[in-house]
């Protein structure tokens, strides 16, 4: 606990620091501030009560004649003198409260401390206490109150594919962006995608649906093909999986328009990219079961601009 004492900076210039030096010189000030000290050790109330004027003068390490330090303090306005004759330190409560509350602050903190070990007592008492008395055999009552259900069982997880499988599935798919070069920004966007259990179940039904849309392989009116770097992106998947890139008629233009090309017309096999992700060695999974959801066709037939 700190143990120091307050001066205020006017005490320099104050009418009765004046007077001391006036009436007892600098040997006087000095012994005033030395009984401020010795107080904040021994007297921290401030009260002099008990002490005779040899006491106060010792306290001081007043030097001068005896019996002339104590009356000066007095009749200057340092310590004051009750009616009693009780003598004490002019003011302390007021300006050195830190020393004049000490006691009390030591007191609870100590309380404080009592009240904490005492919680932790209890809380050891309670639990040795049910320990005891609580037998852990204890049989559930029969029958049970609510029929407990069983846990279900959680999917068996599923090895994330590496680069290399997702690259190679990506360019078995015809007309769009081919990957020449998997940059450590691609590395880090599939990633950031594996750490969803979703994305991994998921990713090879998105391809097989990026493949039938002609849209993804520059069908729409921006002729916009669709690229590794848009399928790493993450709402990418979402929005394959709810159908946003799916074929859709024109609007009174019956099927025409945006329809599915058969094979015959685009020369492409739609069954390999079926054999090429059902080749890779991650364990293949169900189609997504979300229905596809059909969205609002565009005003004349045009094309939503890059995803």
């Amino acid at each position: 606990m700190p143990e120091d004492i307050r001066i205020h900076v006017g005490f320099k210039d104050h009418i009765k620091t004046k007077k001391l030096l006036k009436i007892l010189g600098a040997e006087g000030l000095k012994s005033l501030i030395f009984l401020w000290l010795s107080a904040r050790e021994t007297r921290p109330k401030g009260n002099l009560d008990g002490l005779a004027e040899e006491d106060i003068e010792l306290m001081g390490d007043w030097s001068g004649l005896p019996n002339l330090f104590v009356p000066a303090l007095v009749n200057i306005g340092w310590i004051d003198k009750a009616e009693d004759g009780t003598l004490s330190l002019h003011d302390w409560e007021t300006w050195q409260r830190f020393a004049f509350f000490s006691e009390e602050r030591s007191e609870q903190a100590t309380n404080a401390i009592r009240i904490r070990w005492e919680k932790k007592a209890n809380t050891k008492r309670i639990r040795n206490e049910y320990k005891t008395n609580t037998n852990p055999n204890t049989p559930s009552p029969s029958p049970l109150p609510f029929p407990v259900p069983s846990p279900s069982p959680n999917p068996t997880p599923i090895p994330p594919p590496t680069e290399a499988e997702v690259v190679a599935a990506w360019n078995a798919i015809e007309g769009i962006h081919k990957v020449q070069d998997f940059t450590d920004n691609r590395k880090k966007a599939l990633a950031a995608r594996l750490k969803k259990e979703s994305w991994i179940r998921s990713w090879k039904t998105a391809l097989v649906k990026v493949s039938q849309s002609n849209f993804c392989k520059g069908g729409g009116e921006r002729k916009w093909v669709a690229d590794i770097d848009w399928f790493l992106q993450p709402d990418t998947m979402t929005k394959i999986l709810e159908g946003k890139y799916d074929e859709r008629p024109k609007p009174g233009n019956g099927d025409s328009g945006h329809s599915l090309p058969t094979q015959q017309q685009s020369g492409f096999d739609y069954s390999r990219i079926g054999r090429t992700i059902s080749n890779l060695s991650v364990v293949p999974t169900a189609p997504a079961t979300i229905p596809p959801t059909i969205t609002e066709a565009p005003n004349a037939g045009a094309s939503p601009k890059q995803p």
